[in-house]
């Protein structure tokens, strides 16, 4: 009997798959066929220009600099657009102003997009691969590749419910990426904190609040009670537990308590790092304040979460964070 039962509910297992492939298949199938019209009737020279993906190539320049390869690190600005011609994201500093989406935490230099790992979705990636540095495409995308696998770059941040066009600006192919880390946090310090510099190879640190003069020094296995708000270097809020923070930046989630970080000190960060499950940065930042004191950093990856990223953290990011240690 169980054997029969097994067979009956794998049976129903492949049914319910292959309904939903049917499915998915005719919802694609009907957005193929508004991106090919649409495709048609504005840039008709453009039908035969068909990648394998089914992304259309509407305008193209290679560039004549470094190629991209299959794991590459670029440097690019990007446009992204619907059917109608309306911008729903740009890391384009003229385009951010007039839509209202400016940062002043932004640094506006290009986004970093790493080839290979499924963090741009597929369309527009296998385009990408086909250019070099100083290049130009503009691109029209099928719903079924504009979703990227990891969606933690800030281009792939929503899912994708339509067709879309991408203008992409490739300013870099970047050889080094740790070097392209220290120049990005050397350009962010000097342009939003006064040139701040670096306490240590890629970390940088500035005390908002000092309480040196009436607090004492943390002891090792104290707890501590942290507020943080974490941001990439483009300007995008990943995390936080103060909620309106949370609030501001459009990623409070109701179900969170956003209660503080309780944490157990310790003067070596490396140990604090690894006694509480937080990065290394993070936890170096805290090793020199104090109770009731607030502070920034800013570090690259080797502090941070490396090559592997996390979650909405891309590989190889330099952080940023707003740290406040709350008085017991």
């Amino acid at each position: 009997m169980k054997k029969i039962y097994g067979i009956l509910a794998a049976a129903s297992i492949l049914l319910l798959a292959s309904c939903g492939v049917e499915e998915s298949s005719s919802e694609n199938s009907y957005y193929d066929k508004v991106l090919k019209a649409w495709v048609k009737k504005n840039y008709p020279e453009s039908i035969s220009q068909k990648t394998a993906s089914g992304t259309y190539i509407l305008e193209f320049e290679e560039g004549t600099g470094n190629s991209v390869g299959d794991t590459s690190f670029v440097r690019a600005f990007y446009v992204k657009r619907n059917l109608a011609g309306q911008i729903s994201e740009t890391n384009v500093k003229s385009l951010c102003e007039q839509l209202g989406t400016y940062s002043k935490d932004a640094l506006y230099e290009g986004d970093i997009w790493q080839m290979g790992y499924g963090y741009i979705s597929s369309g527009l990636e296998e385009v990408i691969k086909t250019m070099r540095s100083g290049g130009r495409a503009k691109v029209a995308i099928p719903l079924s590749v504009a979703t990227a696998d990891y969606g933690i770059y800030s281009i792939s941040s929503t899912e994708e419910s339509d067709n879309v066009i991408y203008d992409i600006s490739l300013t870099e192919v970047i050889p080094d990426i740790l070097q392209y880390q220290k120049d990005s946090l050397a350009n962010y310090s000097r342009r939003l904190y006064e040139s701040l510099q670096n306490i240590d190879e890629g970390f940088y640190f500035k005390k908002l609040t000092d309480r040196s003069a009436d607090k004492d020094t943390l002891t090792n296995g104290a707890s501590i009670n942290v507020r943080y708000l974490g941001r990439l270097l483009n300007g995008k809020v990943f995390d936080t537990n103060i909620a309106d923070s949370a609030k501001f930046y459009k990623i409070y989630d109701s179900s969170s308590s956003y209660d503080a970080l309780s944490l157990s000190y310790n003067s070596d960060f490396e140990d604090m790092a690894s006694e509480n499950s937080i990065v290394q940065g993070f936890a170096k930042a805290l090793s020199m304040m104090r109770e009731g004191e607030s502070a920034i950093t800013f570090f690259w990856s080797p502090l941070g979460y490396k090559e592997s990223g996390s979650n909405n953290i891309p590989g190889y990011s330099p952080l940023f964070f707003y740290l406040y240690i709350e008085e017991n």
